[in-house]
């Protein structure tokens, strides 16, 4: 049985190609400020590997959970951390199941259990209340987590996520076909532009992880339209316009129609790595939209 259960769960092909792995995933993390704490937390599912920063004058606002993409990990908010943490405490998750610090010891079998190891290790962190930003496959994760556990949340954030208000398109599935064996091009395709493989870290501890990662979470299924009338908290999606995982004007209108307090735009000339392309006006923007929110209440 154990044996079965170690072929279900996502993990690197070898000790070697995980070393490999790790040698950039140090190197690109050196591309963020130094944590203030790196914490270690034991789920039902694995080990969940945490980042947290901020300043002490923010420790009592509610603070920033947030959820990397597909492929990435917490390197991925390297130009996006230093302006959260000005603003309140961020908490960074290596998602567990993806390439990262994280380690998975039990397959994910339902949806729910997705959800299960987040809220074990928020619920350890002692964080009763939190804005919760997922990019990508992480705006997924952050909606199944509101889906199953919607108290904690205060507000939810959504960086062009997919699975959510639309599935991906047929192209991007044929592409994801066509690349299988060519991990630049698939690359190049998800981000809408070439890829430097000789280049920076980020982009070198993406590729390995597709070479040398085997993932064994089951493809998400579609948030439904009836969780996403279900969500209460106030929700930002900011959909990019030139993605080619999904319609974006389709996403806003999806979104507009099924969720009752949210804020959703399409940015034009923005694509699915929005994040650190538009870095600035993400950040101003996501700020933007907890003060607001937290100001009402006062």
């Amino acid at each position: 049985m154990k044996r079965i259960r170690k072929f279900a769960v996502s993990r690197f092909r070898s000790p070697e190609a995980k070393k490999e792995f790790l040698k950039y995933y140090a190197m690109a993390m050196k591309y963020l400020p130094s944590p203030k704490e790196v914490i270690d937390i034991e789920t039902s599912f694995g080990l969940a590997r945490v980042y947290h920063f901020g300043k002490e004058e923010n420790k009592d606002k509610t603070p920033l959970v947030l959820l990397h993409g597909h492929y990435a990990s917490s390197y991925m908010w390297f130009l996006n951390i230093p302006a959260f943490m000005k603003n309140r405490s961020v908490y960074a998750f290596d998602i567990i199941g993806e390439p990262s610090r994280s380690i998975q010891t039990r397959p994910f079998v339902k949806t729910r259990d997705q959800a299960v190891w987040l809220e074990e290790s928020l619920e350890k962190l002692g964080l009763k209340k939190i804005h919760l930003l997922g990019a990508s496959l992480g705006g997924w994760a952050a909606a199944n987590y509101v889906r199953h556990y919607p108290k904690r949340v205060k507000s939810l954030l959504l960086l062009d996520p997919v699975f959510v208000f639309t599935s991906i398109t047929l192209e991007t599935v044929k592409q994801f076909l066509l690349f299988q064996w060519n991990k630049d091009k698939m690359l190049s395709f998800l981000l809408n532009r070439e890829i430097d493989l000789k280049g920076d870290p980020m982009t070198r501890i993406v590729t390995t992880s597709m070479e040398n990662f085997l993932f064994r979470t089951p493809i998400p299924r579609r948030i439904s339209k009836r969780d996403l009338n279900r969500i209460k908290c106030p929700v930002l999606a900011i959909m990019a316009g030139e993605s080619l995982l999904h319609d974006a004007e389709k996403a806003v209108k999806v979104g507009r129609a099924q969720v009752r307090n949210i804020e959703i735009e399409s940015w034009k000339g923005a694509s699915h790595a929005l994040n650190f392309e538009k870095d600035r006006l993400v950040n101003n923007r996501v700020i933007r939209f907890m003060e607001k929110l937290e100001e009402r209440e006062k």
